[in-house]
């Protein structure tokens, strides 16, 4: 699209802005630190980013309405589609999806046979041990740092034990500087395995949700 801007249409151009979604949606708004999840500096009248490609917006309503309401001179709008449609979802391997059906007819391809009231998908996964945390974003880079998106988590969960509001502010609750542990999860995390997401937390508030009564841990 760069290129298109630049050799068609005659415009200087230059990308960035975030990695994701809602940093493109803040950037169009003019805020500072469009990449700071904690607070992303907005409320300056001009914005130096135009052209958001690719935005699911769907995915983060509550962030484009807040976006709207606060910041309504500068806000994004939706100009139509891209010409194409996208889904989101898990990714797990083929390999450990036959294993688990071969050895107990554990489908892993159902979101129910994650339930840990019932099955333990994690025999088939590793825990956190074997990660290299140098490889995982810290906690204060992630969508944690939220304050909306993690009392919108908390009310429709129920699960005030997963937020810590020790500093005033609301904030996901961190376990070793780089994960959040679903309730499940908490007493005996090793029993657990690791859901990964990308960038600064894509989705992260949603998947928080969803492993809310699974083995999953982040």
């Amino acid at each position: 699209m760069e290129v298109l801007v630049n050799e068609k249409l005659g415009f200087l151009t230059a990308s960035g802005g975030g990695s994701g979604t809602v940093n493109g949606f803040f950037a169009m708004a003019g805020c500072e630190s469009p990449n700071d999840v904690a607070d992303p500096r907005c409320g300056r009248k001009r914005t130096y980013y135009h052209v958001h490609l690719e935005g699911w917006t769907e995915g983060y309503l509550s962030t484009w309405k807040q976006i709207q309401d606060d910041y309504p001179d500068t806000a994004p709008q939706i100009v139509g589609s891209m010409g194409y449609g996208g889904n989101s979802g898990q990714y797990i391997s083929h390999e450990v999806i036959e294993t688990a059906y071969a050895q107990e007819g554990l489908t892993l391809i159902l979101y129910r046979s994650h339930n840990a009231s019932w099955t333990n998908p994690s025999r088939y996964f590793d825990n956190i041990s074997a990660f290299n945390t140098e490889n995982i974003k810290l906690c204060n880079e992630t969508r944690l740092m939220n304050s909306k998106a993690m009392e919108q988590y908390a009310r429709v969960t129920g699960d005030w034990d997963g937020i810590d509001n020790s500093s005033g502010t609301v904030v996901g609750k961190c376990v070793q500087g780089h994960y959040w542990f679903a309730p499940v999860c908490r007493a005996n995390p090793m029993t657990c395995y690791p859901f990964i997401t990308a960038g600064p937390g894509y989705a992260y508030e949603h998947y928080m949700q969803k492993g809310k009564g699974s083995t999953c841990q982040w």
